[in-house]
Formats: C-alpha cells, sequence, structure tokens
C-alpha cells in the first residue's frame, strides 16, 4: 500500500513499534528514512560498545574531583586597602577622601 514503509528487519520490529498487539501486518503510519532508522540503529549498537570507554572516563572524572575536592583552599591573605596604599605613597589628603567616599559608599555594611 503507498504511504506506508514496513521496516527491512521484518514483523518482529513492526510488532515491537507496535507494542506487542500481536498483528504481525502492523506498518507505520508515516514514512521513515532508511537511512535515518540505520543510523537510529547505528547509535544505539555504538553506545553499547563505546560503554567501556565511557565507564572510564567518568572513573577518571570522579577520581580528579576527589582529588581536586581534597585540597585545602589557599589561604585568605588581607592584602592592604587602596586608602592604606595612599598613605604609604605618602598622599594622606587623597586616602582621607578614599575612606570618606567609601563609608558614603558602605555605609549599611558598617551598622
Amino acid at each position: 500500500m503507498p504511504g506506508k514503509y514496513e521496516s527491512p528487519a521484518g514483523n518482529g520490529a513492526n510488532e515491537a513499534l507496535s507494542g506487542g498487539l500481536g498483528s504481525s501486518d502492523f506498518t507505520i503510519d508515516y514514512p521513515i528514512d532508511p537511512i535515518y532508522e540505520a543510523k537510529l540503529l547505528g547509535w544505539c549498537l555504538g553506545r553499547a560498545s563505546r560503554q567501556a570507554e565511557i565507564d572510564a572516563a567518568n572513573w577518571t572524572a570522579d577520581r580528579l574531583y576527589a582529588a581536586m575536592c581534597a585540597r585545602s583552599p589557599k589561604p585568605y591573605v588581607d592584602r592592604p586597602s587602596y586608602s592604606d596604599l595612599e598613605r604609604v605613597r605618602g598622599s594622606r589628603k587623597h586616602a582621607d577622601q578614599i575612606d570618606a567616599a567609601n563609608a558614603r559608599r558602605f555605609a549599611e555594611a558598617s551598622l
């Protein structure tokens, strides 16, 4: 019948697609490209053949993540502020202006 496509795999594939209705003459109502069907089958088979490689990559990723988490973080270094550096450079007036501006900007943080 035109417009119907029967899988080259035969009636077994058609029964599987029908949900096991037992109808051996089940056909798909829309055309499926045989090349697409072959690519889909190849993808399913290829995925299974590379499962060991995928598992090894996942194991390596887990090992590296565990090693990264086991390291202690870098210690926090309390660096001098910009106004402190200005005082060291000898510009006390500019350092006071910076402190005043920061006090205005971050008034809520000092409460």
